[in-house]
């Protein structure tokens, strides 16, 4: 029994020394809150924008991210987590930029905004990474389910089921209506639920949605409704609790750099080269 114990104890010992030598710079943050020479950049999981493929980052703004921040001479790091725990660690500063976020009024005292930024969309400002168009994702044999000018009141009235990313912000009309609601932790969690037949439609970015079917196979059984729900500007924001003392400055930096880069053919390079169609 003594042996057991013994070997039970070597085991616990060695775990413990495996978490700690695991541990990434997220949890570093929470004792040492020095500046960072490695700027630290946390996002949801949003391809083709932003996502995670045999432990490689990749994406349009991971792209535009590696051009902008070598001109820059900008040390950086990427990590993908659930909107929830990115959203989190933005509020006390674990992280230093927040990947493929929208102005929202409530996020203003957490994250750096420019006067442009906060008042879309009177003004569309330059320095987005890009125009979120949302749409509902649907099953083909329902392809004419919904009405070409179709209300969201009347997706009400019809009771459809809809499936959301969970603590997704989405648009302020969206959330007016109460719909019949699941969450899910991604999108493509929420396409196969669409596929399935869990939910009956899907509010996403088209580009996003497009190139998560066409990734997963599901291009064949669902389609999506042409109307615009809603568009919006997403960018990467500053964290105004990070540990660097130059958050501003690289604020106004990479957002200049960022308004000549999409001026480039590099840029559109890197757009087409992550472009999905429906055949």
């Amino acid at each position: 029994m003594g042996r057991i114990l013994r070997i039970l104890l070597l085991l616990i010992l060695f775990s413990a020394e495996l978490s700690c030598n695991k541990k990434d710079l997220t949890d570093e943050r929470l004792v040492n809150k020095k500046d960072s020479s490695t700027l630290l950049i946390s996002g949801e999981n949003f391809p083709p924008y932003l996502y995670e493929e045999n432990s490689v980052i990749k994406g349009i703004n991971a792209e535009i991210y590696r051009y902008i921040f070598k001109e820059l001479d900008i040390e950086y790091r990427i990590e993908i987590y659930p909107w929830s725990r990115v959203w989190k660690m933005a509020q006390i500063g674990r992280i230093d930029a927040v990947d493929s976020t929208s102005h929202k009024k409530y996020r203003e005292p957490f994250l750096l905004y420019t006067e442009e930024q906060k008042h879309f969309p009177e003004i569309i400002p330059g320095d987005n990474l890009f125009m979120t168009e949302y749409v509902f994702f649907i099953r083909k044999i329902y392809k004419d389910l919904l009405p070409a000018d179709f209300t969201l009141e009347e997706i009400k009235e019809k009771g459809y089921r809809i499936g959301i990313i969970r603590d997704n912000s989405y648009f302020e009309d969206f959330w007016k209506y109460n719909f019949d609601i699941t969450k899910y932790p991604d999108v493509e969690h929420s396409l196969r639920a669409l596929a399935s037949g869990e939910i009956d439609l899907y509010p996403i970015d088209k580009t996003i949605g497009l190139f998560t079917a066409g990734k997963t196979g599901l291009d064949k059984e669902l389609i999506f409704h042409p109307k615009i729900l809603h568009s919006k500007p997403q960018y990467l924001l500053f964290v105004k609790k990070s540990p660097r003392k130059d958050i501003a400055e690289l604020q106004g930096k990479f957002n200049n750099a960022l308004i000549e880069f999409k001026k480039t053919d590099i840029y559109r390079n890197i757009y087409n080269k992550y472009t999905y169609s429906f055949n």
